[in-house]
């Protein structure tokens, strides 16, 4: 059974340093990455590694191009993303691009992001709109931190979801502070997500830009499943199992303390796949051990109809040295 399709930016886990985000991450039960270069002095290299990198693990992966030129031209910048594997998707901030052709040559491996507040274009459906007109072949990368930083009604959202639905292939998810800091999810930013994921396909890539330290990433994947839940068949009756995720590295301790109601469901989590089983109304206690090739990690998830008052979530690492160099 598969869900939602979720993972991390590596300049969230270790800003500048893709290689050691991508060893934390082999500790995560995630199917996506995008790898960031925000910088554009971290592109050459990337792109000059990225034939070498192993990315099998992953079903999704996107590379985040330069928010800022500086030395690079548009075109020098276009030539370097092209040489890039053709399955990854290129991920640009709208107002990077001047010169419009040699965006239009990644043709639909292109991503336009909407902007946060101090940009000047992109936030709206009317500039993004344009935007499209010129790039027809562009798909849409949605922030919902950005759009709820510029419209906390979330309207903005909703309407960005509308009219570039057909467009619509990954979505970055943070909280986003009033000088576009991308931080943790909070309860409020939690919430309103919430309001719009039954507007956003299971299969459509959730990238996490919470700026968070590896130790803390299993807590923030929590915030993300809450503020985008689904609520797929369970597969049997009864207690929950435990559940080995085979293949994983790494060695850690955790556990997962739920007092949820009835309707509420526990997640095993796998990589690769999300493993849905039914739980009582009574209080749980599910604890994972594991060695180097094996581990167990609960995450929970709230059925859509589940109130946010009504369940207490809490997961806490115990060995946090476990999860990778820093």
């Amino acid at each position: 059974m598969s869900g939602r399709v979720v993972g991390f930016s590596t300049g969230a886990l270790a800003r500048g340093d893709y290689r050691r985000a991508l060893d934390d991450m082999a500790t995560l039960p995630v199917q996506a990455v995008e790898l960031s270069a925000l910088r554009e002095r971290e592109l050459p290299g990337l792109v000059e590694a990225s034939s070498s990198l192993d990315t099998s693990a992953y079903r999704y992966v996107s590379v985040h191009a330069p928010s800022r030129l500086g030395t690079l031209t548009e075109v020098e910048v276009s030539r370097l993303l092209r040489q890039l594997p053709a399955s990854w998707a290129i991920v640009v901030h709208p107002d990077v691009i001047h010169d419009y052709e040699p965006w239009r040559q990644l043709g639909s491996r292109l991503l336009l992001e909407n902007m946060d507040a101090r940009k000047i274009r992109g936030q709206s459906v009317e500039d993004l709109a344009r935007l499209f007109e010129l790039l027809p072949d562009a798909g849409f990368c949605l922030d919902v931190g950005h759009a709820r930083q510029v419209d906390p009604t979330m309207a903005l959202a909703f309407g960005l979801i509308r009219a570039f639905a057909r467009r619509l292939r990954q979505v970055h998810v943070s909280d986003v502070g009033h000088l576009g800091q991308h931080r943790r999810i909070g309860a409020t930013a939690r919430s309103a997500y919430r309001r719009i994921a039954p507007l956003v396909p299971a299969e459509c890539p959730l990238i996490l830009e919470s700026v968070v330290g590896a130790a803390d990433a299993p807590q923030e994947l929590v915030s993300l499943y809450r503020a985008f839940p689904f609520d797929p068949v369970a597969t049997g009756q009864g207690e929950v199992p435990a559940v080995a995720a085979r293949r994983w590295t790494g060695s850690t301790e955790s556990s997962v303390c739920t007092r949820t109601p009835s309707h509420t469901r526990v997640l095993l989590a796998k990589r690769g796949s999300l493993e849905l089983c039914p739980r009582s109304t009574s209080t749980k206690h599910l604890s994972a051990r594991a060695g180097p090739r094996d581990l167990k990690l609960g995450l929970t998830q709230v059925a859509a109809r589940a109130k946010a008052s009504e369940d207490r979530i809490s997961l806490k690492p115990i060995n946090k040295s476990s999860y990778g160099p820093r």
